[in-house]
């Protein structure tokens, strides 16, 4: 198994996939209401605040979202760092592949 599949099948990896996809409803929702606000809006320093809270809110909501979903059955400190030395793991069994001498 490759490092990528051995991180992909880990609970923090799950919890971005399902944020990432939680994202594009929630960005549309906002777009929406950011549009329904410009329709209102006239002044430009007012729709460049209500567009940069828009961002702001977008940010949020992944962070609430991304908050939600991660499991909770360990610390984040304890998952970051089984994460962290999953490599060392998989190196420590890892042997380097047999060349032929073709000279």
């Amino acid at each position: 198994m490759t490092l990528i599949e051995t991180w992909v099948q880990t609970p923090p990896a799950e919890a971005i996939g399902w944020t990432l996809f939680h994202s594009l409803w929630e960005g549309a929702l906002v777009a929406l209401v950011l549009a329904a606000a410009f329709c209102v809006i006239r002044s430009s320093r007012a729709r460049y605040a209500a567009a940069c809270l828009a961002m702001l809110v977008m940010l949020a909501g992944f962070g609430s979202t991304f908050a939600r979903l991660m499991p909770r059955q360990r610390s984040h400190v304890a998952t970051i760092a089984s994460m962290a030395w999953a490599p060392i793991s998989l190196l420590s069994s890892w042997t380097p592949p047999v060349r032929a001498n073709t000279a």
